[in-house]
Parts: C-alpha cells; structure tokens; sequence
C-alpha cells in the first residue's frame, strides 16, 4: 500500500519507514475479557522525514541541527465509523490514564471497556457511542478533554 513508487512522497525521501498492519476486527470476539495494548483495527505507522521548518518547535536536539531535518512518529488508525469514538479514546492519553479508565469502567461500574467497544456486563449489551462524551457519560464521569489525560 506504502513505500516505494507506491508512495506519493517516498521519491522526495519524507518517507523513512513504514509497517502496516491490516484489520483483524472480528465483533464475534467482543467483549474481550483480556485487555490487549493495541487494537484490531488497520493500522500503519510512519516515520517521516520533515525539515525543522516543518517540525512545531523548530530542531531542539544537537544531533539534529547537523542534519537540518528530524525524523517523527505518525500513527495512522482506521476504524470501522461506528468504532472511532472507542478508538479515538484508546489513542488519547497516557497508558495510566487508560489503565485507570478500563480499570474504573470495570470495578466500579462492571462495564469492560476497551479501543473496540464498552459492554456493560449488568445488562448484557453493547453501548453505542458517537463521540468520546458518550463514552463517558455511559461510564458515569465528567468528560475529560484529551489533552488533559494525563496520569
């Protein structure tokens, strides 16, 4: 899908690396008792080359300024539409925070949250959500803004 010709900025060297990795979503394995770190959706992770002028901040490394560029990280995720706001919420924020939200989602309101769906165990369904709010207001809380989701 990536690299190569294929890729429309490979030939201007902005791609460094890429690794794609299709979806293995299968809702007949939802809910998923065993929390796993990353999710089933597609996915493809990129390292780009951009100059400093291109990079927030400018170059803040001293092995960089001799290059004139710096290499960033960019995660690419596509989840089915009805599993973005599952997705988007597992992607947000430190890992502690989201220990402590499946942690919380579990304990305090038997509900099994995960980057795929939130079940609540008491009612035996799945609950549906648009946007990362209604995840949160399933679970009981004050919708907490990602850049705040720091544990």
């Amino acid at each position: 899908m990536f690299g190569g010709s294929d890729c429309g900025h490979a030939d201007k060297g902005i791609l460094l690396y890429y690794d794609y990795q299709a979806s293995t979503f299968e809702w007949s394995k939802l809910p998923s008792l065993r929390f796993e770190a990353m999710d089933h959706f597609a996915k493809c992770f990129l390292i780009l080359r951009l100059k400093a002028s291109q990079v927030e901040g400018g170059l803040n490394c001293a092995e960089e300024d001799d290059r004139g560029w710096r290499a960033v990280r960019v995660d690419l995720v596509s989840p089915p539409l009805d599993r973005y706001a599952y997705a988007l919420l597992g992607w947000t924020g430190s890992r502690q925070f989201e220990r402590d939200l499946r942690s919380f989602a579990r304990l305090e309101r038997r509900m099994l949250l995960d980057n795929h769906t939130l079940y609540d165990k008491t009612k035996n369904k799945f609950l549906a959500a648009a946007t990362e709010k209604d995840i949160f207001a399933h679970l009981g809380l004050e919708y907490i803004e990602p850049w705040q989701r720091n544990a």
